[in-house]
């Protein structure tokens, strides 16, 4: 049997890959470059601008997607989808922490002179 040959993926095709798909997103046509500031861009406007995309054979946006998939999940029983439905539109709900307060510590302390000291600890001897 004639074994197949593996095409190696140079260091150059991978680059040229990864721009391509980059390139669907905008990051290389200055939507997601950094300004003239030099700030990069916040991830909330990339994940937004994600988000926001239609994606193939769909003609909602990405988000839509989601979280119809995600109604459906829940409306199956799915307890995790669920929760994620209601933490994100209700909030998640309050914790409350019980904590008790150790015995208070009695410290006492007594100033001497140094000669009493002197006298304390050579009376031991």
């Amino acid at each position: 049997m004639a074994k197949k040959a593996s095409k190696k993926l140079t260091r150059a095709t991978f680059k040229k890959k990864m721009r391509k798909q980059l390139d669907q997103y905008g990051y290389f046509n200055g939507e997601f470059l950094p300004d003239k500031n030099g700030d990069a861009p916040k991830l909330a406007t990339i994940i937004t601008r994600v988000l926001n995309e239609t994606s193939k054979g769909n003609t909602a946006p990405a988000l839509a997607v989601i979280l119809r998939k995600q109604v459906q999940k829940a409306s199956a029983g799915d307890t995790k989808s669920a929760e994620f439905l209601f933490d994100r539109v209700y909030g998640k709900p309050q914790q409350t922490i019980q904590v008790s307060q150790p015995p208070p510590i009695n410290i006492e302390h007594s100033v001497i002179s140094v000669e009493d000291a002197k006298k304390t600890l050579n009376a031991g001897d």
